[in-house]
C-alpha cells in the first residue's frame, strides 16, 4: 500500500480516471497544492460544495420521507381508533 508522501498528484492525476477516497485526496491536495495550477484548487472546492449539495438534499428529502410517513401511521392508527369505538 502507497503512503500519501509516496504518491505524485500530477503524474497520478495525469493517468486518467482515479478513485480515491475523500479523506486521501485532501491530505494530498493539501500535501502538493504548490505543484498544482490554482484552477485545479477551484475545481475540486467547486466539486465539494456540489456534493455538500447534494448531501444537504438527500438529507432534505429522507427528512421528508420521514415525515410522510409518521403522518400516514397517525392517520391509520386514528382510523383504526375509530372503527374500535364503532364497533
Amino acid at each position: 500500500m502507497l503512503d500519501v508522501s509516496d504518491v505524485d498528484v500530477k503524474d497520478l492525476l495525469g493517468m486518467g480516471r482515479v478513485v480515491i477516497e475523500q479523506k486521501a485526496l485532501n491530505a494530498m491536495l493539501k500535501e502538493h497544492c504548490s505543484d498544482l495550477v490554482p484552477a485545479v484548487g477551484a475545481m475540486m472546492q467547486q466539486e465539494s460544495v456540489m456534493a455538500q449539495d447534494y448531501l444537504n438534499d438527500v438529507q432534505a428529502e429522507l427528512l421528508e420521507e420521514a415525515i410522510v410517513e409518521d403522518l400516514v401511521e397517525e392517520d391509520l392508527a386514528q382510523s383504526i381508533d375509530g372503527l374500535k369505538v364503532s364497533s
